[in-house]
């Protein structure tokens, strides 16, 4: 798997997996929207982000998502998007309701909502 080391702004458009745990964020980076095509394997844990952008959406490659300990207060429905997503940690945030629309994520295996409010789901 190739994985693109953050720091060289030079990484091939086919990335499969992309780390950008405890960056600091406070949103999903405009470059990782670009591998659209290829990303597989995306973590964003340990960050201060509070929404999912639509084009994050487009990211129907993903196998795992990683968006633990952020802020994230809602997960859109179109999660649904994510037909190949064999893993969602989604722990540590501010979700109030798991999406009915998650169950057409048929290939997820492990999905982990543990420390959030939930109040529904």
């Amino acid at each position: 798997m190739l994985k693109c080391i953050p720091l060289f702004r030079a990484c091939n458009r086919q990335v499969e997996s992309v780390d950008r745990r405890h960056w600091g964020l406070t949103s999903v980076p405009d470059d990782v929207l670009r591998y659209a095509r290829s990303l597989e394997e995306l973590l964003l844990d340990a960050n201060q982000i509070k929404e999912l952008p639509r084009g994050f959406f487009r990211l129907v490659q993903l196998r795992k998502l990683s968006l633990s300990d952020n802020e994230i207060g809602r997960l859109p429905e179109e999660i649904s998007n994510f037909v190949n997503l064999m893993e969602l940690d989604i722990s540590k945030n501010e979700i109030l309701e798991i999406p009915d629309k998650i169950r057409l994520c048929k290939n997820l295996q492990v999905l982990d909502f543990s420390s959030n409010p939930l109040t529904k789901g």
